[in-house]
């Protein structure tokens, strides 16, 4: 993934940011009827945004959210006899304790 990430409060890594870019996706779906993985390739846009608070001296933790927006690659994936279809957008956030040197 390559993403340029802003960051509004840049003294003390604490504070809101904005990220954004390209991320490219390996990945496999499987069926339930089927033992089975189809994969898949494909490259999406990212946006994602979320709030960083330094917790104790390089301790922090950050909150965040996002999503991707499939710009390219396989639309259906065949599992043998039966196919899927990777999401076009996906929604993701996240919880994350972090340190800094």
């Amino acid at each position: 993934m390559v993403t340029l990430d802003l960051l509004f409060d840049q003294h003390n890594l604490d504070g809101y940011w904005l990220g954004l870019g390209l991320m490219k996706i390996d990945g496999s779906i499987g069926h339930e009827d089927e033992s089975e993985r189809g994969e898949y390739q494909s490259l999406s846009f990212v946006l994602n945004n979320g709030y960083t608070k330094k917790i104790i001296h390089n301790l922090s933790i950050n909150v965040w959210g996002g999503f991707s927006y499939r710009i390219a690659g396989d639309r259906i994936v065949w599992i043998d006899d039966h196919f899927a279809f990777p999401k076009k957008v996906v929604y993701f956030v996240s919880v994350e304790l972090g340190w800094h040197l």
